[in-house]
């Protein structure tokens, strides 16, 4: 099948001239033209994503056309009745401005009223804009903090929030009735733009954002106490609306010049992901020179916040995604007047239970949600129709952090406001975030967090990641590795089976493809097969009374799970 496919794409006479050329240079290539073509491009929980390059399973100019078209068709059909507007947005990687233009001009042509920011965006600043024009859906060109070789279409609800499941089926079903070639109705995007199909959007949608921003300081510092913060958007678009916000309320901030400017090339780093030290050395190293006291990195399309704070000895260590959410939720809650259990927060299954102990320390109360920051957002939509709880402050282990309501979306310039006010507000009262991290564990109890990813090479990954996750299903197998073994939550089954009991627990969420084995002693491992990289991502949360006994706990649980994923190949 896939040859024919190739051999297909190889007879089309409308392609552009890089196509030809891509496609020629593979003719030889068995593996290649298998990879590229034995399959169209997955649309998933956050669209789709994938290598940009010519075939069917790739990110190019051709299949974000199809895709466009499968979702003009689901909004004319879903939406019959009502003008359809969408608002498109798009990051610093190759190709994000161009496959920007290509969705709008299959938009344009289906008569759908398409917004277009004329620059950069965030995924938030997104977010927000959908919500505020009163459009229908939002489409943001990015990878978020994949390498460079990647690119992906995330496709935001009218609410502003990734599209939820139900939708995403819709969609999905008519993506795959699209035929790529002889069912996509186009224009050029300059001509759409010359009909006033597509509109520019003008400076009022990014007022309206930063207006949303500024209201969100908890409690400006003093500042007696010099304070000195070094700042990378790591060759995204977090400069300008982090440094606007920055110009405004912080003092003696440091930026990495040279990661300043946008570059899709993503220079000296494997990946623009914040969480790895790596990436954020050259933030490390200008703060070691300019003695600062903290570092915050940015992903491409600013949803995702890396921290590093200065130890004593003068070195840095970035903080986990987890002890950022907890730091800024004991921050927030401390200062946060007249709560109550009206005020919830929110977290997802693979972030630390150390944030349902604090909720409960202040008396608010506190739901967990499935993994993926779509489902806090549609979450806070759920409540804030029956009028429930009121959103106070959400987060999830993987760099992504939302206070307020006007976005649907993980915020990384919130939260970088808020780190940095946090940072500076401790360090006036002679404390360090370590420090304060500190006082935390003493007060809730030693939890030390880990994550690591399993990438399974060559194909039909998906296939064999999803039978390592069945394996693990088996309580017989998963005795004998984990013989401190309490209960194994199965998200698929929505069931919690307790081995020392039998008894057996629903799970009141959607369900989805992911374990969460606990031990005894309240340390638990997480284990979730990506729906959009060939990664087995495992999550660890393990607990003890001293740092020492959690410390140990951490590295058990890792020594067995290398064992069961040694080989991926």
């Amino acid at each position: 099948m896939h040859k024919e496919n190739y051999q297909r794409w190889l007879n089309q006479t409308n392609l552009d001239q890089d196509t030809i050329n891509e496609l020629k240079a593979i003719r030889n290539n068995e593996e290649e033209i298998e990879g590229r073509f034995r399959k169209d491009i997955d649309f998933g929980t956050n669209g789709i994503r994938g290598l940009m390059g010519v075939g069917s399973s790739r990110m190019n100019i051709y299949t974000v056309r199809k895709v466009s078209q499968g979702i003009a068709n689901y909004l004319k059909a879903t939406y019959e009745d009502e003008e359809i507007s969408l608002v498109i947005a798009f990051d610093s990687r190759h190709k994000s401005h161009t496959f920007a233009k290509e969705a709008a001009g299959v938009m344009a042509a289906n008569g759908l009223r398409v917004y277009i920011f004329d620059s950069i965006r965030s995924s938030p600043q997104l977010s927000c804009a959908v919500r505020y024009l009163g459009c229908q859906l939002g489409i943001m060109m990015t990878a978020s903090h994949n390498p460079a070789v990647y690119n992906g279409y995330k496709v935001y609800g009218q609410d502003g929030g990734i599209l939820a499941a139900g939708p995403t089926e819709a969609v999905t079903a008519y993506i795959k009735r699209v035929d790529i070639f002889d069912q996509v109705t186009y224009k050029a995007y300059d001509q759409a733009l010359e009909d006033q199909e597509v509109l520019v959007l003008g400076p009022e949608v990014d007022r309206n954002y930063m207006d949303h921003v500024r209201t969100l300081l908890v409690d400006k510092p003093l500042r007696e106490r010099p304070f000195k913060t070094v700042y990378t958007p790591l060759f995204g678009g977090g400069l300008v609306p982090v440094q606007k916000i920055w110009t405004e309320k912080a003092e003696d901030i440091v930026y990495v010049d040279h990661q300043c400017p946008p570059n899709g090339d993503f220079p000296g780093m494997d990946a623009p992901n914040p969480e790895y030290k790596k990436t954020m050395g050259e933030a490390i190293r200008l703060a070691q020179e300019t003695g600062a006291h903290l570092v915050i990195g940015t992903d491409p399309d600013v949803d995702r916040v890396g921290v590093g704070v200065r130890r004593p000895g003068g070195d840095f260590d970035l903080l986990t995604g987890n002890q950022i959410g907890l730091l800024l939720l004991e921050y927030v809650l401390d200062h946060t007047e007249n709560l109550s259990k009206k005020d919830i927060v929110m977290t997802t299954i693979v972030s630390s239970d150390l944030g349902i102990e604090i909720a409960q320390a202040y008396g608010v109360s506190h739901f967990r949600t499935l993994t993926g920051f779509k489902n806090i957002g549609e979450k806070i939509n759920e409540y804030q129709a029956d009028k429930s709880f009121d959103f106070l402050f959400g987060y999830e282990e993987s760099l992504g952090y939302l206070k307020g309501t006007f976005t649907r979306e993980k915020d990384a310039i919130v939260a970088c406001l808020l780190v940095h006010e946090m940072a500076q507000a401790y360090w006036q009262e002679g404390k360090s975030l370590f420090d304060q991290l500190e006082l935390i564990y003493e007060k809730y109890g030693y939890n030390i967090d880990g994550a690591k990813t399993y990438e399974f090479k060559g194909l039909y990954f998906n296939e064999r990641m999803a039978k390592k996750v069945d394996d693990l299903r088996d309580k017989v197998y998963l005795k004998q590795v984990f013989p401190e073994i309490m209960t194994l939550e199965d998200y698929k089954a929505q069931e919690a089976y307790n081995f020392q009991t039998q008894d057996v627990k629903a799970l009141n969420l959607p369900s989805s493809n992911v374990l969460k084995i606990y031990l005894i002693n309240g340390s638990w491992i997480g284990i979730r097969p990506s729906g959009t990289e060939p990664k087995m991502k495992i999550y660890f949360s393990a607990r003890g009374k001293t740092r020492e006994e959690a410390e140990m706990y951490l590295d058990t649980m890792k020594v067995a799970v290398d064992g069961i994923f040694n080989d991926t190949k």
